[in-house]
């Protein structure tokens, strides 16, 4: 959304308590699929006839750990920060808070 109003003109901050991306990118969607995608070719790989001989282990869970902390870019958010940056968007960090009227 982000992205989309700075191409349309508009001036953007992006607003992060933690780290820019949140949690789909740091601790839940990517990090998850990460690791269980290595699970899921290795029962695919064990199916499928010709690779199933070859396949004679299991998965190593330090790596498949450390895979999913690849998909995290192990929790910097350089990258994403470079990226607001480049394309002139505005980061601030904190909590969000509410200044509505309790009425409303």
């Amino acid at each position: 959304m982000a992205d989309y109003a700075k191409k349309r003109g508009l001036s953007v901050a992006v607003v992060e308590a933690e780290l820019v991306g949140s949690e789909c990118s740091y601790w839940a969607c990517m990090p998850s699929k990460a690791l269980l995608r290595s699970g899921h070719a290795l029962a695919a790989a064990k199916r499928l006839d010709c690779a199933a001989q070859a396949v004679t282990g299991d998965l190593y869970a330090a790596h498949v750990l450390a895979r999913g902390n690849s998909f995290t870019s192990d929790w910097k958010d350089d990258g994403q920060v470079s990226w607001l940056e480049s394309a002139g968007m505005n980061l601030i960090r904190g909590p969000r808070r509410d200044h509505r009227r309790k009425d409303d």
